[in-house]
């Protein structure tokens, strides 16, 4: 690793037989460094950070809404991974965020979870996992992309 670019070099071969891939251009390499399986992800939009402490409103079981402090890690795709402050299951206000305030009484409805994009025919790696199943944070789930 280069300390000064914070770069690593790969050296790559592969099949290009379409001819796609020219002299001089150059492709971006995305690898698997961690896996955490079981891992709680947050959507980017429901955190909000107030002078460096990052949190999200959680709605429970009595429909009133708490503030809770979360420790997050890497990025996979528009959401966090959350290392600690959540645990699976709980529901996190991703809209009107503005509106609630701790102590709240709300009427909260579920949103569908977007899935991960699938990658195209013929590209290697397994298909995405989606957002709340076992992913690989700040990386995508499939190697070799």
């Amino acid at each position: 690793m280069d300390p000064r670019t914070g770069t690593i070099t790969v050296r790559a071969e592969f099949p290009n037989p379409e001819l796609l891939l020219r002299p001089g251009q150059f492709g971006r390499v995305r690898a698997v460094l961690e896996e955490k399986p079981n891992a709680v992800l947050v959507p980017q939009r429901a955190v909000t950070e107030l002078q460096s402490v990052k949190s999200v409103l959680v709605v429970g079981s009595d429909k009133k809404v708490s503030l809770k402090s979360i420790t997050l890690g890497d990025r996979y795709e528009q959401y966090f991974v959350v290392n600690e402050g959540l645990q699976g299951g709980e529901r996190v206000i991703v809209e009107g965020q503005l509106k609630a305030r701790p102590g709240m009484t709300v009427a909260p409805t579920l949103a569908p979870v977007q899935p991960a994009a699938t990658p195209a025919p013929g590209q290697s790696g397994s298909p995405p996992a989606p957002p709340a199943a076992p992913g690989a944070p700040g990386q995508g789930p499939g190697k070799g992309r």
